[in-house]
């Protein structure tokens, strides 16, 4: 599989990966099934982590005949490939995994919503569990009164070493809703719950403690705000008294789908927009401590329609790299980089099979890459895997990947180069439509090679050329690209 690049005029050349770097560095693309009978779907959300031997999540199992849910814990090493696979079944209740975290005793704790409205009187509650290394469970906990739906969707530690976990509580499916949120001691016994609100619709996605031991809860609204729906902010006190409230969007629908405290004391919100008939777009808010917007981004992928952000993380530069999805034809993965000003420093696409592919969730590695988690569906059986996808630093999913790097321009080419070095043939992979230049020139500055076409890949023809290094300009219009590449025989 390639990945895509969207990257920016006034490049200097860039080779993203030295020769050193890319002995070390590991790449993978892997699926993972629980391998229950039936068809199954799998697929994680914010639940990923790096340990000390490789890297451990918590998915979702669902049964595709009979709706019912099971959890899916799966320990990998550092190429991906699974050392522990522990799939719960519980036969009275379906029971899924949303979230996972680290607990502070090297144990993990999860969110999960039993019985969602897979049984005739749709009532569903939210848990909590505790699991060990081994995927087993020390603990388990639910919470939710009779006859109502309370899904939980994303759990954090507190400082006491309890926990707060987020999702929504509703009466009948999809209909009226309140944000809900639930506050444990370190055994998850429940502490108090609290739910927010108006007389519509409202979702709880993502909560970050704030430095006066209250919390900071994010969701979408329909009974505030401007809009069809709204990002939804709501600060608590440590009790979990509302504070303040605040609502950002447009006239259209937006979600908040995660939010995170970043290194200037900013919160960032990441979520999904509407640009009307367009389509969905990505959508990102910084805001301050009271929630006044600092800065607000929208973001797209070229000639997509349908563009969502799920989930941020931010590097020791001040970057911010989110994950989610694209949708043209068919959903693919999306990757984006911005500086601390939300500006896009490069943007790639990752399609698995030409079907629905999306990522949920990421996380830095520490070797410098990302780690990417979502899900990725066969085209038969109609099943869909739980799909983690390791790229480096600049989102490249194989060694010899090729690009340039422009921080600030507007200007936009598309284009995947490869391979690098070459020996014969050098592949140009156009993502737009339209006239394409591209030169070669050796070390003096000759230009050595020339040649334009129409088509999506031009092929290179550098067998003739003497072993070097050469610069390779690119162009489509006004906008221009320069890269180096290696020939090697």
């Amino acid at each position: 599989m390639r990945a895509i690049l969207t990257v920016s005029l006034a490049v200097t050349w860039l080779c993203l990966c030295c020769k050193s770097a890319q002995a070390q560095f590991i790449y993978f693309d892997n699926k993972y099934d629980s391998g229950i009978t039936g068809f199954q779907s799998e697929g994680l959300g914010p639940s990923l982590l790096e340990t000390d031997d490789g890297y451990v999540f918590a998915a979702i199992s669902i049964n595709n005949q009979t709706f019912r849910g099971s959890m899916y814990f799966v320990r990998t090493d550092w190429f991906g490939e699974p050392q522990l696979e522990v799939t719960h079944v519980v036969d009275t209740v379906s029971e899924f995994f949303n979230a996972m975290i680290a607990a502070h005793d090297g144990n993990y704790v999860t969110a999960s919503t039993a019985d969602l409205l897979y049984l005739p009187d749709f009532d569903s509650q939210v848990g909590l569990s505790k699991l060990s290394p081994s995927g087993e469970f020390i603990w388990k906990r639910q919470f939710g009164a009779d006859s109502l739906i309370e899904i939980g969707l994303q759990v954090i530690g507190t400082a006491d070493l309890g926990y707060a976990l987020i999702g929504q509580r509703s009466v009948i499916p999809n209909q009226d809703a309140d944000m809900y949120l639930v506050r444990t001691d370190s055994m998850g016994n429940m502490l108090w719950e609290r739910q927010y609100g108006g007389n519509h619709f409202e979702a709880g996605r993502s909560l970050v403690n704030t430095s006066d031991g209250g919390f900071l809860l994010l969701g979408w609204t329909r009974s505030f705000g401007a809009g069809q729906r709204d990002f939804y902010l709501v600060k608590t006190d440590s009790l979990g008294n509302q504070q303040w409230q605040r609502t950002y969007g447009g006239s259209g629908d937006e979600s908040g789908l995660s939010i995170m405290l970043l290194s200037d004391g900013n919160y960032l919100l990441t979520g999904a927009g509407s640009q009307g008939s367009d389509g969905s777009i990505g959508r990102k808010y910084k805001v301050n401590s009271e929630g006044g917007v600092v800065w607000s981004k929208t973001y797209a992928y070229p000639d997509n329609s349908g563009n969502n952000l799920w989930r941020t993380v931010e590097l020791p530069s001040g970057d911010l790299v989110s994950a989610g999805m694209t949708n043209n034809l068919s959903n693919a993965g999306w990757l984006v980089r911005t500086d601390n000003q939300g500006n896009v420093l490069w943007q790639r696409e990752y399609d698995y099979n030409s079907n629905t592919d999306l990522f949920y969730t990421l996380i830095a590695t520490s070797d410098g890459g990302f780690l990417l988690g979502g899900q990725a569906k066969h085209d038969f059986p109609l099943t869909q895997d739980a799909w983690l996808l390791k790229v480096d630093s600049v989102g490249c999913t194989y060694a010899d990947c090729l690009v340039g790097i422009d921080d600030h321009s507007s200007g936009k080419v598309v284009a995947d180069v490869w391979p690098n070095p070459a020996s014969s043939i050098l592949n140009v992979e156009w993502q737009r439509q339209g006239t394409a230049e591209i030169g070669l020139l050796d070390m003096t500055g000759k230009q050595v090679l020339r040649q334009s076409g129409n088509g999506q890949l031009e092929v290179v023809d550098v067998s003739h050329l003497p072993s070097g290094i050469y610069v390779l300009q690119m162009a489509q219009g006004e906008v221009r690209t320069t890269l180096r590449i290696v020939v090697q025989h």
